[in-house]
């Protein structure tokens, strides 16, 4: 139903589940438990969903994520989900100055970004 909107550039999975992994003391114990179940939700059942419906768009399992190693198979790069070697990353900076380019990280996609709004009068 949602596929033939032009707005819709790709389909995200979640948003940040494979970077909380490092918020919890559960996950940061067992991470490959977490990581099976994530790869089954997100990418067994999810992706193969999003595929059959619309397979003309990009999947993103998570954001942010550190991408893939290979798309077929579908293998993921884990660790560190913010790195801005690879993947997207979500940038937030509240005292920054959003008018000066420097602030913002090289990262190859900001996928998300997060800045103090001006007061409600």
């Amino acid at each position: 139903r949602l596929g033939h909107h032009a707005s819709i550039v790709l389909w995200g999975g979640n948003n940040e589940v494979e970077a909380s992994f490092d918020w919890y003391p559960s996950t940061r114990a067992n991470p490959s438990l977490y990581a099976t179940d994530f790869m089954a939700l997100f990418v067994g059942t999810i992706r193969a969903v999003v595929q059959q419906l619309d397979s003309g768009r990009p999947y993103v399992d998570t954001s942010p994520s550190n991408g893939l190693h290979a798309h077929d198979p579908y293998i993921k790069r884990w660790g560190g989900a913010q790195d801005p070697w690879y993947g997207d990353v979500h940038f937030y900076a509240y005292d920054a100055d959003c008018q000066d380019p420097a602030t913002y990280p090289p990262a190859k996609f900001v996928s998300e970004y997060g800045f103090q709004s001006a007061a409600s009068f």
